[in-house]
């Protein structure tokens, strides 16, 4: 994170001072979320990128039920990403991944109406310029996934009662294609004192696809403690 924040550090244009950090706690409000949310959107309007995210994050912390505060968090993000291209790929791919993450979850799980169109700017301005590895083949082996067991279950639910047979066996072999797949990956926040949208993705998909409801299930797939 401290070479994130060094290499964005280069890249941020300075713009008008921002408002106040607002107040934070561990405890989660609606306001607490506001606060930081509008905190971001000053800090991204006065140049301050890294600043933005770190807001971000805050924001989606105190409420990672709000579709909104995923996909701001993951446009960010990957104006985080755009800004670190010609200057380290290895962040920028990072920041690009984290992006895609959030405003995966964002759109795939909670239904936000605008986040496909960061995921669209992703795949073909950001993603093209970074390295073909970004991200790893595990995870995008896992997304793949991801995508076909919520694509079949949303074919199941559009299906008149009672689905079809062919139509059901689809939908519970693609959902256990991804829980299997699930079960073998572990998913870990890069720095445990932020929150990391690949675990909030992994965990919303458990908790929808996979049934994953108790602590210690938590724990061993995503490193929780």
């Amino acid at each position: 994170m401290v070479r994130v924040a060094a290499a964005l550090a280069l890249c941020a244009a300075v713009g008008g001072a921002p408002a106040a950090e607002p107040p934070d706690s561990a405890v989660s409000t609606a306001a607490l979320h506001d606060g930081w949310h509008r905190y971001g959107i000053a800090l991204r309007d006065a140049g301050d990128v890294e600043g933005a995210i770190a807001a971000q994050r805050r924001s989606a912390f105190h409420g990672p039920y709000l579709p909104h505060a995923w996909r701001h968090l993951g446009n960010a993000l990957m104006r985080g990403s755009v800004a670190l291209l010609d200057v380290h790929a290895g962040l920028a791919c990072g920041l690009a991944v984290e992006s895609r993450d959030a405003l995966s979850l964002a759109d795939v799980h909670l239904g936000d109406a605008h986040a496909p169109k960061g995921l669209a700017v992703l795949a073909r301005d950001v993603f093209p310029r970074l390295p073909r590895d970004c991200g790893g083949a595990a995870a995008a082996a896992l997304d793949a996934a991801e995508g076909r067991a919520v694509a079949a279950l949303a074919a199941l639910d559009a299906a008149r009662a009672p689905a079809p047979d062919a139509v059901a066996r689809a939908a519970a072999a693609a959902v256990d294609a991804y829980c299997a797949d699930l079960d073998g990956m572990h998913v870990a926040a890069p720095d445990h004192s932020a929150l990391s949208p690949t675990v909030a993705r992994r965990a919303y998909a458990a908790l929808r696809l996979c049934g994953v409801a108790g602590c210690a299930e938590f724990n061993r797939c995503f490193g929780w403690s």
